[in-house]
C-alpha cells in the first residue's frame, strides 16, 4: 500500500508548470512496526497460541521487520500430515530504500488457516504499520504563506487477495471469514487524531456453501473481482478468491504550512476458519507462501501448489466477474481527479508524502522519487 498527497487548489498548475526537482515535503522522521499472532481452540476452548512483533524506531535500526506466528497440530515437526495449521505473518520494509521502485513488499501480509479436524480452529491477525512525520514549509504548496490551512488530496493504494476454501464434506462456512481494514489518520499535536481513511473488505462463509463479499468504509467498489477456484482440485467443494490489484482510491484532508503533521497508515488482516475441513487465506502485497504451508500439512503437496498457484494467477490476472454492482461515482474530489488514471498524480508530477509500496526517495529537499 502508498499514498500520495498534492495540494488540491494547485493541480492544474503543477502537472503544467512544476519542474520534475519541484520541492518536496520534508519527511523529518518515520518509525514502523509489525505484527502477527495465531490463536488455537480446541472444541471452543483455548488450546495455544503464538505471537510475534517487532518495531522500528531507531534510524540506525535494521529494516525490513519481519514476524511470524505459527501453529501446528500436532505440534511434531516429524508428522507428515497435520490435523490443523495456521500462519501469520507480517513485514514492514524501508520506504527509502526500495530496489529502484519496484519492491512491492513494504506493507506485506500473508495469513492463511486451515483444519480437517473435527474440533480444532484458529484465528489469526497481521498488521503493518508506518507513521511519518512531515512537514510542508512556506513555498512548498505554492505561494501560501505559513499559517495557511491548504487542501490536499490523498491516495491509497492496495493490491491482495482474501479466500475462503473447504473440503467436499463441508457445507456450513459460517464463522469462516477473512477481513481487511486499512487506515489512514492524521496526527497534530495537541490536537486529537483526525481518521482521513477507512475502508475494509469481508469476505464471510454461510450455510449452504455460501460465501458473501462486503466492503466497508471508502473502500472502493470497483476493480475488486470474485473468482470461484474450486475446479483446481476435486476435493474441493468451495475455494472463493477475492482479488483486488492494484486498486486506489483518493480522500481529501488538509494540512497547515508551516505545521508539522503525522500521517500514521496500518493495514491489518483478522481472520478464523471453522473446524471441519474449512480453511482462509490472505495476502496483501507479497507472493505468498503461507497458503501452500498449511495446506500441504493439512491436505497434502499436490492440492497446496494447486491453489497456491490459482491464487497467484488470478492476482495477475484476474478471471472473475465484478464483485459489486458499478456504482455512480461520488461528486467531488474523486469526479475531479478520475482522469489521472491509476498513477495519476504521482507518473504526472512525481510528488510528495507516500507511504508505501514502490516509493522514492523524499528525504532531502528537492529529492526526486525513484521508480
Amino acid at each position: 500500500m502508498r499514498i500520495a498527497t498534492l495540494p488540491l487548489a494547485l493541480v492544474g498548475l503543477i502537472a503544467a508548470t512544476w519542474p520534475n526537482s519541484a520541492a518536496l515535503a520534508d519527511t523529518t522522521s518515520f518509525t514502523g512496526s509489525a505484527s502477527a499472532q495465531i490463536t488455537g481452540f480446541r472444541a471452543g476452548q483455548p488450546s495455544g497460541q503464538d505471537s510475534d512483533s517487532a518495531t522500528f524506531s531507531d534510524p540506525n535500526g535494521h529494516l525490513p521487520l519481519q514476524v511470524v506466528a505459527r501453529l501446528v497440530d500436532p505440534n511434531d515437526p516429524n508428522a507428515i500430515v497435520a490435523n490443523a495449521a495456521g500462519v501469520a505473518a507480517a513485514q514492514f520494509a524501508d520506504p527509502r530504500t526500495t530496489a529502484g521502485g519496484q519492491d512491492p513488499d513494504e506493507f506485506a501480509i500473508d495469513l492463511a488457516l486451515s483444519s480437517v479436524s473435527a474440533d480444532i480452529r484458529y484465528t489469526g491477525h497481521a498488521s503493518s504499520e508506518e507513521l511519518r512525520n512531515v512537514l510542508y514549509a512556506a513555498g512548498e504548496l505554492g505561494t501560501e504563506p505559513a499559517g495557511t490551512s491548504v487542501p490536499l488530496q490523498g491516495r491509497v493504494y492496495v493490491d491482495g487477495a482474501l479466500a475462503i476454501f473447504a473440503d467436499q464434506n463441508a457445507t456450513n462456512l459460517s464463522g469462516a471469514s477473512a477481513r481487511l481494514r486499512v487506515t489512514v489518520t492524521k496526527e497534530v499535536a495537541n490536537q486529537s487524531p483526525q481518521q482521513v481513511f477507512l475502508g475494509t473488505l469481508e469476505l464471510v462463509g454461510g450455510d449452504n456453501r455460501q460465501v458473501t463479499a462486503t466492503p466497508g468504509g471508502s473502500f472502493p467498489t470497483t476493480g475488486i473481482f470474485d473468482t470461484d477456484l474450486s475446479s483446481v482440485d476435486a476435493s474441493l467443494s468451495v475455494f472463493r478468491v477475492l482479488v483486488f490489484p492494484n486498486l486506489a482510491v483518493d480522500y481529501p484532508f488538509d494540512a497547515v504550512v508551516g505545521q508539522a503533521f503525522a500521517l500514521r497508515a496500518t493495514v491489518e488482516v483478522d481472520a478464523q476458519n471453522i473446524p471441519g475441513g474449512v480453511g482462509v487465506a490472505a495476502v496483501i502485497g507479497t507472493p505468498f507462501s503461507s497458503l501452500n504451508e498449511v495446506v500441504s500439512l493439512t491436505r497434502g503437496s499436490t492440492p497446496a501448489a494447486k491453489m497456491s498457484t490459482a491464487v497467484q494467477r488470478e492476482r495477475s490476472a484476474p478471471t472473475g466477474e465484478a464483485a459489486f454492482a458499478v456504482q455512480n461515482p461520488q461528486p467531488g474530489l474523486f469526479g475531479l481527479f478520475s482522469l489521472c488514471g491509476l498513477l495519476g498524480f504521482e507518473s504526472v508530477l512525481g510528488f510528495v508524502a507516500l507511504i508505501g509500496l514502490r516509493v522514492w526517495n523524499p528525504y532531502r529537499r528537492g529529492g526526486r522519487r525513484q521508480r
